[in-house]
């Protein structure tokens, strides 16, 4: 008889599962048992009644319109953000005078709430694509130019000194000692940045331009449909899961590439 043996690391992956899932239940079963027993809200609804909500607005598919709406918003202002944001920060990273002139100004970007920023850009830019595009870029430009300029100040000085000693130009320590340097935090940078750029995307859609999901919400907050808002939040933050996963995988796939 051929002994079989389990999937290299199985036995990983179930020990990265089970907490997480343990949790899962027990907060389903605790929420399934308190909105059964009439203690909390009365639109409040129950873990099962949530589900059903789930399986009704997937079967339905009313709710993939609205979704691919909001993300493709959300899709161009991460990759404007990351396209601005990654020369930015290496050239803060590598010129003192320039991060001493722009460095109060990443501050402010991130000490600013955004929240009070959205009319101004809705004043600006009206209530289209463009306004969604920004917010997405404001809450997560700066995170991106911090980690990018993080990335090019890890590197020792001694290898670029040692590049120069060889005759490498200012172009080739950029190609083969600081962006690869740079790299890990790059990627550290593109995971953070996706997650600011959900969030903006969820907040500016239902504070001042409801349009994709963010309007599916406040039209299911508005109709006291609360097991679909439930099931609507509950699809927000798988999407939100399964994005920082991926990135998860993309960080540790360059992280070994380069180190």
């Amino acid at each position: 008889m051929i002994a079989t043996r389990r999937p290299p690391g199985a036995r990983s992956l179930v020990r990265q599962w089970a907490p997480p899932a343990v949790v899962f239940v027990l907060l389903a079963a605790g929420w399934q048992l308190y909105a059964s027993s009439g203690e909390g809200n009365i639109l409040l609804p129950t873990f099962s009644g949530t589900v059903s909500a789930l399986v009704d607005l997937l079967r339905e598919g009313e709710l993939w319109r609205p979704l691919l709406l909001s993300n493709e918003t959300m899709l161009v202002g991460y990759l404007v953000a990351v396209a601005a944001a990654i020369p930015v920060g290496f050239l803060m990273g590598r010129f003192r005078w320039l991060d001493r002139s722009l460095d109060p100004w990443v501050a402010i970007l991130v000490a600013t709430p955004m929240a009070p920023l959205l009319p101004i850009i809705v004043i600006v830019l009206g209530l289209g694509i463009a306004s969604g595009v920004v917010v997405v870029f404001l809450f997560s430009f700066v995170y991106m130019v911090i980690n990018t300029r993080a990335g090019i100040r890890s590197i020792d000085p001694s290898l670029t000194e040692m590049a120069r000693s060889f005759g490498a130009g200012e172009l080739a320590r950029w190609r083969y000692v600081l962006i690869p340097g740079a790299m890990p935090a790059i990627a550290t940078g593109l995971r953070i940045c996706l997650g600011r750029a959900f969030a903006g995307m969820i907040l500016g859609e239902l504070l001042m331009f409801a349009r994709g999901i963010g309007q599916v919400i406040l039209d299911l907050h508005g109709g006291f449909q609360s097991a679909s808002l439930f099931a609507v939040v509950g699809i927000l933050l798988v999407e939100a899961l399964l994005l920082a996963a991926m990135m998860r995988v993309v960080e540790a796939r360059i992280t070994r590439r380069f180190f």
